[in-house]
């Protein structure tokens, strides 16, 4: 087995730590509550996002109510399914849009 200098472990480390508290301000800068609009600007009453600053999440109609785990990765948002899929949405300025697949272009706006 090979041996791993202590340098290393050491920078890996840093880089890991500076990695996990970037990760954890924007999860903070997104989390909260929000209301989906659809492209006029109406509000649909019936579709809400919670985003938790842990990566936890759900998405709440008033049939359901489904969590998932998700991430940002640059502008994008992931929504990690239970069922193991990813659901990609953008993040422009505070408005989260989410292209549900059969289902439509979801505009999520936080909710005061």
């Amino acid at each position: 087995m090979a041996k791993i200098s202590g340098s290393f472990l050491i920078w890996f480390l840093i880089f890991s730590l500076i990695l996990t508290f970037s990760c954890s301000k924007d999860r903070n800068r997104l989390a909260g509550r929000y209301v989906a609009e659809d492209n006029k600007g109406k509000q649909l009453q019936t579709v809400l996002l919670e985003l938790k600053s842990n990566g936890e999440g759900s998405w709440a109609t008033e049939e359901d109510n489904i969590s998932f785990r998700w991430e940002i990765k640059g502008e994008e948002i992931l929504v990690h399914t239970k069922s193991g899929g990813v659901i990609i949405g953008n993040i422009v300025g505070e408005t989260i849009k989410i292209n549900l697949p059969g289902v439509s272009m979801h505009y999520f706006k936080k909710a005061l």
